[in-house]
């Protein structure tokens, strides 16, 4: 099942087998949607660095080869000013949960898209830290719809709250493996790096609150899932190899956190590495490795 030596032989053409899967699983889930006729939002939810966002950018293409016009909103916009987030058990603004969005004006949106009314979509700030002045008008022809993607999308307090089961559609996002129990921490360790300047011990620090977090708030609505998408690609281990090595050799002796990158180590040690070139331009892969 996960024979190198396909990728060895020729890689370009084993990333892309590696892709049909969720290609395919993508477009099948496009068409229950269109064939279902009656709906108006589509939810999309998953954990940490599952790939929500280029997922909703594909089903919204996905949506468009169909002749389904669909407009986007992240329930990121929906953040709570920090001095109004609820706190957790050490004190400090609870960014986990789901009563950090604002409920109550989200579901005032939601219920307006679903009944023709226009609604106003905030844009919330994440250098500032607040919600900004402008809005965004948004309504929902005949015909058209609303992918709606963010950690808690599919928490009956918003996907149920509103909206009737027959006008939408529930989607979770996952990053199914029998290769390593972390996939996800190898994304995000690696992007974050390069993208944001955090090193790995930031991320190991951070790593144990967003699954905390999600085993909280995210996992236990799984089920209420129409459709499940796995994200992970067999390929992700061996482009990831050099990179995730160099990054978490940088954990000193002194840090908590040296075995725990020494273990990871060693695990991507054997692998051969193969070339970042080799994976799709398209690919939702790309969101972690530039």
């Amino acid at each position: 099942m996960y024979s190198i030596e396909r990728y060895l032989l020729d890689p370009k053409k084993a990333f892309f087998e590696d892709e049909q899967a969720y290609e395919n699983r993508l477009s099948d889930v496009a068409d229950s949607v269109v064939e279902g006729g009656n709906v108006k939002i589509v939810f999309i939810s998953g954990a940490s660095s599952a790939g929500k966002t280029p997922t909703t950018k594909k089903l919204f293409s996905e949506f468009a080869k169909r002749g389904v016009h669909a407009e986007t909103i992240s329930l990121d916009d929906f953040y709570k000013e920090p001095d109004r987030v609820p706190l957790d058990e050490h004190g400090k603004p609870d960014f986990e949960t789901i009563y950090s969005l604002d409920l109550e004006y989200l579901n005032e949106c939601l219920e307006g898209l679903t009944t023709g009314k226009e609604v106003l979509i905030p844009r919330f700030d994440f250098k500032k830290k607040a919600r900004r002045e402008e809005m965004v008008p948004l309504r929902l022809d005949e015909g058209e719809l609303c992918i709606i993607e963010g950690l808690h999308a599919l928490n009956p307090e918003i996907c149920d709250k509103c909206i009737d089961k027959s006008l939408r559609f529930n989607i979770f996002l996952d990053t199914q493996t029998e290769m390593y129990q972390s996939p996800r921490f190898l994304r995000r360790m690696v992007r974050d790096y390069h993208n944001r300047a955090t090193s790995a011990e930031q991320t190991f620090d951070m790593w144990r609150s967003v699954v905390n977090g999600e085993k909280k708030y995210v996992y236990p609505f799984k089920d209420n899932a129409d459709a499940v998408i796995n994200t992970f690609f067999n390929y992700e281990p061996y482009v990831l190899r050099d990179e995730a090595i160099k990054v978490l050799s940088e954990v000193g002796e002194d840090s908590p956190w040296f075995l725990k990158a020494r273990e990871v180590i060693r695990w991507l040690e054997p692998l051969p590495s193969l070339p970042r070139e080799a994976v799709p331009e398209d690919s939702l892969f790309r969101e972690f490795i530039g």
